[in-house]
C-alpha cells in the first residue's frame, strides 16, 4: 500500500499530462505504467515532460521511453566454489571450480605485486596449470563488509555480461572475489606519449570508437558507468580494442546511490547524468591525443587542467579537437552523447582521406544533428 501511495506522487502528473496533450495509452502500456516503481515513474514523468516540450511525444517515442526506464539486467546469483590449494594439487597455481561448470587456475605471486588499484587485487587465471596465457581476470574486493562488497561484485558480474563477457563471483574465507574474461592489452593510463604516438591520429579514432561501442551499451540499456577515466580502459594497440572495465560504480540513471570517485576525473556538474559519462570520455580522448593536448594534475590534486598543445591541425586532428569540445560543453545538456560520438568516430576513422567538407558533413551528421531526436531527449540532450 505505501508503494502504491508513493507512486501515485508521480502517476497522477503523468496522467494528467498526457491527457493534457490528448495521448491515448494503449492498454498494455497503461498496466504497464500502473505497475511502475516510485523511481521508474518519476524518471519516465521527465522524458514525458522533455518530449512534449520539444513535440516529439508520439506513441513510437512513449513506448520507447516506457521500455528503457524498465530495462531489467539479468540477476546475478554467487557461485558454488571448490578450490584446491597449492599444497593439495602439489602444483605452483590453486585449482578453482565454479558451479560445476567453469574450471581455472590462479596465479601465485611470492612478491605479491599484483595489479591493483582502488577496487582490491586482481590475479591473473589460466585455463590449466602449464600455460603461460591468461584467460581470466580475478578480481578481490577490498571492501571487506558483505553489505557492501556483495552489491559490487553483483555490479561488476552484471556489466561484463551485459558486454557479453564471461563473469562470476564467489567468496572465499569472506572475501569477495570476481571473475571475468581477461582483456589483452595493459591500461590505457600505463602507456606512455611515445607508444601513443606510435599510431597515427585515424588509428587512435578506431580505437576511441572501440571504447564508446561498450560505452553505448550501458547507455542504451539506461545505465551509467560513471567512474569513465583512462584508468578504467584496457588497450589492446595490436587489434585496435578499447575495452571498459571496473563496474563497481555503474548504475542506473537516476538511482541516486553515492559512490567514492576519484574527483580529478569528476565532472564538475553535479547531477546523475550520462553527459558525465561523455565528460569523461573528453579526458579519455585527450589522453589518446598527448601530441594535441596535454593533461596535468592542478596542485589540489582533484582536478585536471587540460592544455591544447597543438593549433594547427589537419582534418583529422581537427575533428578530435570538435569531438572534445562536444564531449566536455560546460552545459552538460548540451555535450553529444555516446551513440553520437560513437558514429562520429566511425565516420572519421571510415574517411581515408579526409577533407575539410567531408569532416563539416560528419560533423553535421552526428555531433551536431539540426533536428533534436528522440534519442537525445532519452539520453538527457535537452538543449
Amino acid at each position: 500500500m505505501e508503494e502504491k501511495q508513493n507512486n501515485n506522487k508521480y502517476i497522477e502528473p503523468l496522467l494528467n499530462l498526457l491527457h493534457q496533450e490528448k495521448f491515448t495509452l494503449s492498454a498494455t502500456n497503461q498496466q504497464t505504467l500502473l505497475a511502475l516503481s516510485k523511481h521508474n515513474t518519476k524518471r519516465l514523468l521527465a522524458i514525458v515532460q522533455n518530449l512534449i516540450q520539444y513535440q516529439l511525444l508520439s506513441e513510437t517515442a512513449f513506448a520507447e521511453a516506457l521500455h528503457r526506464i524498465t530495462i531489467k539486467l539479468p540477476i546475478v546469483t554467487k557461485s558454488s566454489l571448490e578450490k584446491k590449494s597449492r599444497d593439495d594439487v602439489k602444483k605452483y597455481k590453486s585449482e578453482f571450480l565454479l558451479d560445476n561448470h567453469l574450471h581455472f587456475f590462479a596465479e601465485h605471486n611470492e612478491q605479491k605485486n599484483y595489479d591493483c588499484g582502488g577496487f582490491g587485487i586482481v590475479k591473473k587465471g589460466y585455463i590449466n596449470n602449464q600455460t603461460t596465457e591468461c584467460s581470466f581476470a580475478i578480481k578481490k574486493l577490498r571492501q571487506m563488509y558483505a553489505h557492501l562488497a556483495e552489491p559490487e561484485a553483483k555490479r561488476e558480474v552484471k556489466y561484463n555480461r551485459l558486454l557479453n563477457r564471461e563473469a562470476y563471483y564467489f567468496t572465499n574465507h569472506e572475501r569477495y572475489f570476481i571473475v571475468s574474461k581477461w582483456q589483452q592489452g595493459k591500461p590505457l593510463n600505463t602507456y606512455t606519449q611515445n607508444e601513443l604516438l606510435n599510431s597515427s591520429v585515424r588509428t587512435r579514432f578506431q580505437w576511441l570508437a572501440s571504447g564508446l561501442t561498450d560505452l553505448n551499451i550501458l547507455h542504451e540499456n539506461y545505465r551509467i558507468h560513471s567512474d569513465i577515466k583512462p584508468d578504467n580502459f584496457i588497450l589492446n594497440d595490436k587489434i585496435g580494442s578499447l575495452r571498459l572495465i571496473d563496474f563497481g560504480t555503474s548504475h542506473k540513471k537516476d538511482t541516486h546511490q553515492f559512490f567514492r570517485l576519484n574527483r580529478a576525473y569528476t565532472d564538475a556538474v553535479h547531477g546523475d547524468f550520462f553527459s558525465r559519462d561523455m565528460y569523461g570520455m573528453g579526458l579519455v580522448s585527450c589522453f589518446l591525443f598527448p601530441d594535441i593536448y596535454l593533461l596535468e594534475l592542478n596542485e589540489d590534486e582533484e582536478s585536471i587542467k587540460i592544455s591544447q598543445i597543438k593549433h594547427e591541425l589537419n582534418a583529422y586532428e581537427a575533428a578530435l579537437v570538435k569531438l572534445v569540445e562536444r564531449m566536455m560543453d560546460p552545459n552538460p545538456k548540451l555535450r553529444c552523447t555516446s551513440l553520437d560520438a560513437l558514429q562520429f568516430c566511425k565516420g572519421i576513422y571510415d574517411s581515408d582521406p579526409l577533407d575539410e567538407m567531408k569532416l563539416k558533413q560528419i560533423i553535421q551528421d552526428t555531433l551536431q544533428h539540426p533536428l533534436l531526436l528522440v534519442e537525445d531527449v532519452l539520453r538527457g540532450v535537452t538543449p
